[in-house]
């Protein structure tokens, strides 16, 4: 007798008299605090008008989750880290891949059905709130003995343009916010498309319990199915997520409030600025004034492969309203 283990089913009921009533894809553990030595379960329950009988069917692995601490980095790249967090999500709704991005592995959670179930509500918060197939990445922080702790991350977005139409706000359809000890971060959405856009959250001091990134990616295109993930689905890409001390960070911007590193480099290069609205143009130079890379219509950071540049010195020029603002100096090592 392993003691009371609370389960259910969330059911869908239709509207007209005599119709049946479905459940929706599964059952779900809503207290799923089981002793220690249950490493793995599957239930079985029964609704007797469920049309469908692997509906009543749920089975999953219990998972044990380190806490992240002070100079915690994931970037997906390397050894692995997946004992550090938990991916929560509906799997008939929402799917997840480690995926390539420009040349740079990110965690991609994306809509994987052409239709999804929400209230089409005009305000934001209603409508993330009111959505029950979020993707959660769930973290337990041990932020103790930090005066300043911050949780930071990239995210990119992607919008299923068939969807348009029938949203009342079409930027809905991807989302996110960090949550934690009942507080909620400011929504995310509405980034420009296929831009890697920063996010810092600072945390209470000494926090220490649960932290989530809690992420809402509606649908994808039923009729055409691209071999490119980024297109033709709702799709939200997170990278270099990091808990660190404010003080701790080495990042120096100059006074236009733009940053390189790492400097030397030798694979890639990353650019940034403070400000996470930011648009800006750059520009590099060698030595001897010869334009070598240009990339225009960068909100807030971005980064380049050295495989265009040799080794050598080179001139970077951030550019706001047709004027260089600034200028750094890099080298590329061999």
């Amino acid at each position: 007798d392993k003691g009371d283990l609370d389960f259910g089913i969330r059911m869908f009921f239709e509207l007209e008299p005599g119709e049946s009533t479905l459940s929706s894809r599964g059952v779900n553990a809503i207290s799923p605090d089981f002793p220690s030595d249950i490493k793995s379960y599957s239930v079985t329950l029964v609704h007797k008008d469920d049309d469908f009988e692997e509906n009543n069917f749920y089975e999953d692995d219990i998972v044990e989750v380190f806490p992240i601490e002070r100079g915690y980095s994931e970037n997906f790249e390397g050894e692995d880290q997946s004992h550090l967090y938990v991916l929560n999500s509906s799997d008939f709704y929402n799917g997840d891949t480690i995926l390539k991005y420009r040349g740079n592995n990110m965690l991609g959670i994306y809509g994987q059905q052409d239709h999804s179930f929400y209230r089409n509500c005009e305000n934001d918060i209603d409508f993330f709130e009111q959505y029950f197939f979020e993707t959660r990445i769930e973290y337990c922080v041990d932020a103790s003995e930090m005066t300043e702790p911050i949780f930071e991350f990239n995210a990119v977005m992607f919008l299923n343009e068939d969807e348009e139409s029938l949203l009342t706000n079409h930027t809905y359809s991807s989302m996110l916010r960090v949550e934690y000890a009942d507080i909620s971060s400011q929504l995310i959405y509405d980034q420009p498309e296929g831009s890697l856009i920063n996010h810092k959250v600072a945390l209470p001091e000494n926090y220490s319990g649960e932290l989530q990134i809690v992420i809402v990616t509606l649908t994808k295109d039923g009729i055409f199915e691209n071999e490119d993930i980024t297109k033709d689905r709702d799709l939200v890409l997170i990278d270099d997520i990091k808990l660190y001390e404010k003080k701790d960070d080495k990042r120096t911007y100059t006074e236009g409030g733009y940053v390189i590193y790492p400097n030397p480099v030798k694979d890639v290069l990353r650019f940034s600025n403070s400000s996470n609205q930011k648009i800006f143009d750059i520009v590099i130079h060698n030595t001897i004034g010869q334009l070598i890379y240009k990339q225009n219509g960068i909100t807030n950071q971005d980064w380049i492969s050295t495989d265009v540049l040799s080794s050598g010195l080179y001139f970077i020029s951030f550019i706001e309203d047709d004027e260089i603002v600034d200028t750094s100096k890099f080298f590329v090592a061999e």
